[in-house]
């Protein structure tokens, strides 16, 4: 059975012998309500603000290809994959966060080599979330240093990357699950560990450094 909050709603006013929920940490709190009006037990599968580490303060990093596998597995399927990266958190001083972004550019390019300008683009899955995610960019005070482009008849995003965004973006609220990429700069290791404690538990984490290959 298919169907949005209505469904869901009047699904949950029934009584189970255990609920099974999928998807973010707001509508899990609607689930976890309705389960205790009967006392059913539940689990909660949950989305998060993945993020993902990269230690670009060490001599030996392979920044090109970690940059490059950050964005493919950030922008496979738009985004719109539960343990995709939500985020990009670079330790280290702010000329390795220039070289970095210049990397994934260079890597989002050489994904859509060959493409029409529609095919560029990455298709959110319906209208809401079009909308969701047009307001986040919109409402970001970091810099658009990649794609940007919006097809609103076609519900497409191109994929984009922020920099100089910071915990209180509107980037950060949430989870995006979609083709937009915030980059982070911290002077510290500790910094970025502090990052990832003040979100939800991410269902994934990624860390990129000198003993990755």
């Amino acid at each position: 059975m298919t169907g949005a909050i209505p469904v869901a709603s009047a699904l949950l006013n029934e009584r189970y012998d255990h609920i099974i929920y999928t998807g973010g940490s707001h509508g899990a709190k609607f689930v976890a309500a309705a389960a205790a009006k009967n006392l059913t037990p539940y689990t909660l599968e949950l989305g998060g603000k993945n993020p993902c580490i990269v230690d670009t303060s060490v001599s030996d990093i392979k920044l090109e290809l970690f940059a490059k596998r950050i964005m493919w597995g950030k922008f496979s399927n738009g985004g719109q994959v539960c343990i995709a990266s939500n985020h990009v958190i670079l330790v280290g001083p702010p000329e390795r966060e220039e070289k970095f972004i210049a990397y994934a550019k260079k890597a989002a390019n050489a994904f859509t080599k060959g493409e029409t300008e529609g095919n560029r683009m990455a298709r959110v899955v319906n209208e809401a979330h079009f909308g969701r995610l047009e307001g986040l960019l919109k409402g970001t005070k970091g810099q658009i240093v990649h794609g940007g482009d919006l097809d609103r008849e076609g519900n497409k995003i191109g994929l984009t990357i922020v920099s100089g965004v910071t915990k209180d973006d509107a980037l950060m609220n949430d989870e995006i699950f979609g083709p937009l990429l915030p980059v982070l700069r911290v002077d510290t290791m500790e910094q970025a560990i502090e990052l990832v404690r003040q979100s939800e538990i991410p269902l994934a984490l990624y860390i990129s450094g000198s003993r990755c290959c």
